[in-house]
């Protein structure tokens, strides 16, 4: 399929300066044996100026300075089940196509079909990105693919023009495919700081567990020194794709303070991101733009559940970031998916009705969009997952708060006579759903308070399965 990425002969791309563009190269194996001993290389892009990558191993593979071009060996998912929590509420027309059962009428499922009938059932996703130099050599099995993902990162400095390079494919040391690819550097930069703010939830706990084996490592152990280096490689890693990392701001020592953590205070003031520590990429000396206070209703932990103390509170974290932190997008995240709607109006109230400096802080909490604007009208943030179907939701969409949506994608493929095919991918998209729950009035002006934080719980949350 020929697009504006594959020309039938060779990759194209184009980007700004300070961006990150990609591609997917799928080697699709189409004989009956498999193929061994099979190596990517594809490391430098030549035009008006250089734009490479200088291999790197063990530590430094996160290390961003002099790494411009990542190339990564994906490892494929297996699906098990579908998350109630996408398609829990929905008819099989909602459920991607090759997960959807047989089905009738409007969308419901034949009688006596489960997961089993499901075409892409215990089918395998590509998922785990790691990085090529991890697996220099691989294998792809009889009739199947496997597929290498490529990120580039255009450097605020490189000169605007074409940029040349090739995709090596090898096969026991010969190169059997040269891939052409070339970049068009547009004559303008992308800003550090990104218009469209993101948040992702990282769990301290569940990341010490799956890395460590122990979920809270004492402070001033070698345990507590890794899960921090783990914890700013994933600082690191989603600074350079422009995602805010938010936190339950916990950590190896008791914390009492009304404030970020001292492990946070360097991502917030952008000293981490630089190349002392093996940062460069898109917002070098950048901060992070987000920040949750209380994630998940932990603020309940230390404070008093009165009016008086969200004032002393709320007072307290404002002042902490206006005194270090002015720019970075705050909240307090009430509860979570709570049908309590009469608490959190007054919590949002408490907060609102501050008569000190801690007014002006926004107030957060997950529910549906149409029971933040019936039930809970103070509320600054709604994290609302959507319907797709029901004009209700459509209709207060559209009434109270507006919307923008916009994705693109594009996939292309090439047909090669021998066994190893490469295959071409390449997206260029983004989705972006910002919700403005109220416009308020205080003290005889109106003004929106600040909304734009949008969260990525379609994919945070999706922990529980079920296989009908």
């Amino acid at each position: 399929m020929l697009n504006p990425q594959w020309t039938g002969s060779r990759v194209s791309l184009f980007g700004a300066k300070n961006e990150v563009v990609q591609f997917n190269l799928i080697l699709e194996n189409k004989s009956a044996l498999p193929v061994t001993g099979v190596s990517v290389q594809f490391n430098q892009l030549t035009g008006p100026a250089v734009i490479r990558t200088v291999p790197k191993t063990g530590t430094e593979l996160f290390n961003y300075v002099d790494r411009n071009i990542e190339v990564f060996f994906v490892r494929y998912l297996q699906i098990k089940g579908l998350s109630r929590l996408s398609y829990d509420v929905y008819d099989e027309r909602f459920t991607p196509k090759r997960l959807q059962r047989p089905w009738t009428g409007a969308g419901i499922a034949n009688s006596g079909t489960g997961w089993a009938q499901r075409p892409d059932a215990d089918k395998f996703y590509p998922e785990i990105a790691v990085p090529m130099e991890i697996v220099p050599s691989f294998s792809v099995a009889a009739n199947q693919n496997q597929s290498v993902f490529v990120d580039v990162y255009i450097p605020k400095g490189a000169p605007a023009g074409t940029y040349s390079g090739v995709v090596s494919i090898s096969e026991n040391g010969i190169v059997t495919r040269s891939v052409p690819v070339d970049l068009v550097v547009r004559g303008f930069e992308l800003p550090d700081m990104p218009t469209a703010k993101t948040m992702v939830y990282f769990e301290y706990g569940d990341v010490n567990d799956r890395y460590l084996g122990n979920r809270w490592p004492n402070g001033g152990t070698a345990e507590a020194v890794m899960a921090k280096a783990v914890r700013d490689r994933h600082f690191s890693i989603m600074h350079r794709h422009k995602l805010s990392l938010i936190d339950g701001n916990e950590g190896p020592d008791a914390w009492s303070a009304d404030a970020p953590r001292t492990e946070w205070q360097d991502k917030l003031n952008g000293s981490y991101f630089t190349a002392a520590n093996g940062y460069d990429g898109p917002g070098v000396g950048t901060g992070n733009n987000v920040y949750s206070i209380g994630t998940y209703g932990a603020w309940k932990n230390t404070w008093t559940n009165t009016e008086a103390g969200f004032r002393t509170k709320t007072d307290a974290w404002e002042n902490w970031f206006q005194a270090n932190s002015p720019t970075t997008e705050r909240f307090l995240y009430l509860i979570d998916e709570s049908t309590d709607y009469v608490t959190q109006n007054n919590w949002s109230n408490w907060v609102h009705n501050n008569p000190g400096i801690g007014k002006g802080l926004a107030t957060f909490s997950t529910l549906p969009l149409q029971s933040a604007v019936d039930s809970v009208p103070t509320l600054d943030i709604a994290a609302s997952w959507f319907d797709v179907a029901p004009a209700s939701w459509e209709a207060t969409l559209a009434t109270h708060l507006g919307r923008g949506i916009g994705t693109t994608s594009i996939t292309a493929s090439v047909p090669l006579p021998d066994r190893l095919q490469p295959k071409m991918t390449g997206l260029r998209s983004g989705r972006f759903l910002g919700f403005k729950p109220r416009r308020v009035l205080r003290g005889g002006s109106s003004g929106t308070r600040p909304t734009t934080t949008i969260t990525n719980r379609a994919v945070a949350r999706t922990r529980s399965f079920r296989t009908p």
